[in-house]
């Protein structure tokens, strides 16, 4: 993948520079072959079912906002007297 890359991009050089019409012709080719490599074919990728597939992945779901996590700083309540009293009054 690496090694396609690069030579896709000395044949980007060539082609801004003025190169050889051979390297300007297997710009195409070079891109079609990083595309092949950079996808799984269809019958090898996971099934599931297509909302599974659509849905977010938990990492993105998870996820909070820059204002919804400075509210959740703003109403922290912590270890008050009041708040352990109540704590321990449900417990028991």
């Amino acid at each position: 993948m690496i090694q396609l890359s690069t030579e896709l991009l000395s044949h980007r050089v060539a082609k801004v520079t003025g190169g050889a019409p051979s390297k300007l012709s297997k710009i195409p080719v070079v891109r079609k072959a990083i595309a092949r490599k950079k996808y799984k074919p269809l019958d090898l990728r996971r099934k599931k079912t297509s909302a599974m597939r659509k849905a977010l992945s938990t990492k993105d779901a998870n996820r909070k906002t820059r204002r919804k996590s400075e509210r959740g700083l703003s109403t922290y309540k912590g270890n008050t007297p009041l708040n352990l009293k109540i704590s321990n009054w449900k417990a028991a």
